[in-house]
């Protein structure tokens, strides 16, 4: 909700940055402070202003504008997981505000991932890959890579799942009348996706099952009013009523 929030009503900018903090962490705007203590392989607390600075000016340029949204969500986090710019908190932030930047670029895709799956789903490789970065700063392959594929592995599912809860959603309105057998919903599901069905579809829905067994299974369906036949005995029919 942060994330959407900001994203939507808000430009993505250092503000927004301690915005996130200022939530996460209780603790007033004027407070705030980048981190002085030097980590290794992280920006030096020196840099940090000026790094956070380069890194949102390269935001709002034309070739961040011009380039994938989850390309750029995905060098945000790694430039915030590298500067660290916080004693802590640093890990949230940066999904924080990598989802904020897909809201603000009009990316509603971002209702349907947790880029806590990345980290969730198998620490060691997640750190493989966001410390790749570290090596080369200018090359974020390794890294995209890794990012873009967790976001396709999410996407997959949820598509997946809508499917299922579409095919579920389909056939309620026919079992509350007669309880189907699997073939009868496999042929209701296809009258859904495709609006008819003729005998030359069967062996390609039943591969294994005889034209006469997939017959009487649409005159049962005929017969309880769920399904129509039209046309002649050779060029037959059916769809839903």
């Amino acid at each position: 909700t942060y994330a959407k929030d900001m994203g939507k009503k808000s430009n993505i900018d250092e503000s927004c940055l301690k915005k996130f903090y200022k939530i996460l962490a209780n603790q007033e705007l004027q407070t705030i402070k980048y981190r002085n203590r030097r980590i290794s392989q992280k920006t030096e607390p020196l840099e940090i202003p000026a790094e956070i600075s380069e890194l949102f000016d390269w935001y709002e340029s034309i070739d961040a504008k011009d380039t994938n949204p989850i390309i750029v969500s995905g060098i945000l986090k790694a430039r915030l997981e590298a500067i660290q710019p916080y004693d802590n908190l640093n890990f949230i932030i940066s999904n924080l505000l990598s989802l904020a930047s897909l809201y603000n670029r009009g990316y509603e895709i971002a209702n349907f991932v947790s880029l806590e799956y990345f980290y969730n789903n198998s620490k060691k490789i997640y750190e493989e890959n966001i410390n790749s970065t570290l090596k080369d700063p200018f090359d974020y392959t390794q890294w995209l890579e890794y990012y873009t594929q967790s976001f396709s592995d999410q996407i997959k599912n949820v598509t997946q799942t809508i499917k299922l809860y579409s095919k579920d959603t389909k056939l309620a309105r026919f079992n509350t009348k007669v309880r189907l057998t699997e073939r009868q919903e496999k042929i209701i599901e296809h009258l859904y996706d495709y609006g008819f069905v003729e005998n030359k579809h069967f062996p390609l829905l039943f591969p294994n099952i005889s034209e006469d067994t997939v017959l009487r299974e649409i005159k049962k369906l005929i017969d309880t009013g769920i399904i129509i036949k039209t046309g002649s005995t050779k060029s037959s029919r059916y769809e839903l009523v």
